[in-house]
């Protein structure tokens, strides 16, 4: 209820001209944020494909932390 109180906007992001170069390089940018770690990447790993269905509850139930990947 605050941001419709203080006028606040939640607006998308169009990445295509970002990917393509006509604003930034994206991919490389991306790739070298990544190698000095001024990204992290959250996710919640699960093995085995057999275990694949408890993976998937996490997305619901709240369990996982960023992405659920399955390691087959």
């Amino acid at each position: 209820m605050q941001m419709i109180y203080t006028s606040q906007r939640i607006e998308g992001f169009i990445s295509g001209t970002w990917l393509t170069g006509k604003k930034g390089n994206w991919l490389p940018e991306m790739a070298q944020w990544l190698k000095e770690g001024k990204i992290n990447v959250k996710e919640t790993v699960t093995e085995g494909f057999e275990n694949w269905p408890h993976a998937f509850i996490q997305l619901f139930t709240g369990e996982n932390i960023g992405k659920v990947v399955v390691k087959v």
